[in-house]
């Protein structure tokens, strides 16, 4: 699982949930991270970037100001994956060329802190702040075209937080 080896923080768990795999899928894996997930963190990062500043133009006062920092967070977590995407990639390729290999412990520890990074901010700072935002807009815009905001991005977001709550836990 994916899930895992981004949260194996040491390269003996990395190692050995990657010799599980056969030569084969441990290539399938490198090519998922790069260029797959690469090019995937950017598209979910400027989709969920782009609703919650949707929102944030339906808010006011302080909300208003909160939200000009929150529409950073999706992009800092596309950023963070990316980072988290190439150390893995790394991880994956050096053991596919000498699987004997001792992986270099930074690569799994850097590896795994970005992805927690990312799952914070993907699966609990923006879903947070989409919440309450939802509620703060449903009380000053009600517009057709707020609501398709509101209900867009609560999708995206309940999307964002599900594979965390499903994959992390098995994990551990």
């Amino acid at each position: 699982e994916l899930t895992c080896l981004q949260l194996a923080f040491t390269p003996v768990r990395a190692t050995a949930l990657l010799m599980t795999f056969t030569t084969e899928q441990q290539v399938a894996i490198a090519n998922l991270l790069v260029p797959g997930d690469i090019v995937f963190a950017w598209f979910y990062g400027l989709l969920l970037a782009g609703l919650v500043g949707l929102l944030v133009r339906r808010l006011d006062g302080g909300w208003r100001r909160i939200g000009a920092v929150m529409i950073w967070v999706p992009l800092a977590a596309s950023l963070l994956d990316v980072i988290e995407d190439l150390l893995l990639y790394a991880i994956v390729a050096q053991l596919i060329e000498n699987p004997s290999m001792i992986v270099m412990r930074e690569l799994p520890l850097f590896a795994g802190v970005a992805a927690t990074f990312k799952y914070l901010a993907l699966a609990v700072v923006t879903p947070l702040f989409s919440a309450a935002g939802i509620v703060q807009g449903l009380r000053t815009d009600r517009s057709i075209g707020a609501l398709v905001v509101y209900v867009l991005l609560l999708v995206v977001c309940v999307s964002m937080v599900m594979p965390p709550l499903q994959n992390i836990p098995a994990c551990f």
